[in-house]
């Protein structure tokens, strides 16, 4: 619940901008939100729905994998590469000092 607290402050230091570090811990919140809890708590979905417990697993995996790799791939490819090249302008920068 608290998890945010932590990770913002951390990305803003590495140089990520605070909009950024703000989306990425709301997409790993939700994200949380959808993957399953726990396994038990399948089995109880199980004996609640009455449905085979394959299909419930099948679902909790298609939708925790739509969620993930839907959010995070492309967005974060090009921040990346942005925040090596500040990091080596910023290392070259204290060579020449």
């Amino acid at each position: 619940m608290t998890v945010g607290s932590l990770t913002i402050p951390a990305m803003i230091r590495i140089g990520y901008a605070r909009h950024f570090a703000g989306a990425v811990e709301a997409a790993a919140a939700t994200g949380g939100q959808i993957t399953p809890q726990s396994w038990a708590r399948l089995r109880s979905d199980v004996e609640y729905l009455a449905v085979p417990y394959q299909t419930i697993i099948v679902a909790a995996i298609c939708r925790t994998f739509m969620h993930f790799f839907g959010v995070s791939p492309d967005s974060l490819r090009g921040k990346e590469q942005k925040i090596k090249k500040k990091q080596k302008n910023k290392k070259q920068k204290q060579k020449k000092k």
